[in-house]
């Protein structure tokens, strides 16, 4: 529990790029409370996917079996790239920072929740 937020701290955005800070707050809020199974369901259909990155995203739901043991938190990354591919080019890197962020936080909590248990 602890790696995920040295892995996935609250995202910065560049000065320099107009929208940056707006992308992440849209990020988070896109991607908030939803797993990444959710987010997956959510975007794939308005995401630009080529056919090897669909194979990969259809991978999610067994990445999220093995949330307890992933220490790379792919489920979490792979919904994140979803929602960053329906994102304009300039700020895609910042939403997609916006939403991991906000999935890792899920995770973090629910991991929390099954730690008491």
């Amino acid at each position: 529990m602890g790696e995920i937020p040295r892995q996935f701290p609250r995202p910065v955005p560049d000065p320099g790029v107009d929208g940056a800070a707006e992308a992440i707050r849209r990020g988070e809020r896109a991607c908030a409370g939803k797993t990444p199974s959710g987010v997956r369901l959510r975007f794939e259909a308005s995401a630009t996917l080529d056919p090897d990155q669909r194979e990969l995203v259809a991978k999610i739901t067994s990445f999220e079996r093995i949330a307890s043991r992933d220490t790379g938190f792919q489920a979490e990354q792979l919904a994140g790239f979803v929602y960053e591919q329906t994102l304009p080019a300039r700020v895609a890197r910042y939403g997609y920072q916006g939403c991991v962020y906000s999935l890792a936080r899920v995770l973090k909590h629910r991991l929390e929740r099954e730690a008491e248990s």
